[in-house]
């Protein structure tokens, strides 16, 4: 049995393509949904950080809460930040690459104490990616 419908796997990855597009670019809400609906901006605001990268703890706060699909979504992007910062380490150094291993680990922590009822596999999968993903940048970061 699927664990998601077609539809809300569509809406997940639009909405995990785009997570950004409302915290980091000048596009307004409606523009976004006319293009690719409610649903999805909807998902794309719930894992929106409306007061930017550095305010964590209000940010943390709103991750205890969201929807599985938006869970799912942050789980990734979580994932995929901390692989690119801990390649990147060379580039950006040890001090960036520790400033952004304690903006993700908070953010990590109260998704991870989440429990997913909808999606469990999907988010078994990412938690362990997730986890994979920041061990690797805590090692990047802490040589």
């Amino acid at each position: 049995m699927a664990e998601a419908t077609a539809a809300l796997r569509d809406n997940i990855l639009l909405a995990g393509l785009g997570h950004d597009l409302l915290e980091d670019t000048n596009i307004d809400r409606s523009s976004l949904s006319l293009r690719f609906g409610d649903d999805v901006v909807a998902l794309i605001s719930e894992v929106t950080n409306a007061r930017g990268d550095d305010h964590v703890s209000d940010y943390v706060d709103k991750l205890r809460s969201v929807s599985d699909a938006a869970l799912l979504i942050k789980l990734a992007d979580l994932a995929e930040n901390a692989m690119n910062a801990s390649y990147a380490v060379h580039e950006n150094g040890i001090q960036d690459t520790r400033r952004w291993e304690n903006l993700m680990r908070p953010q990590y922590e109260a998704l991870k104490s989440r429990a997913c009822t909808t999606m469990p596999d999907s988010a078994r999968l990412l938690n362990q990616f997730a986890e994979y993903a920041l061990t690797a940048m805590q090692h990047a970061a802490h040589p």
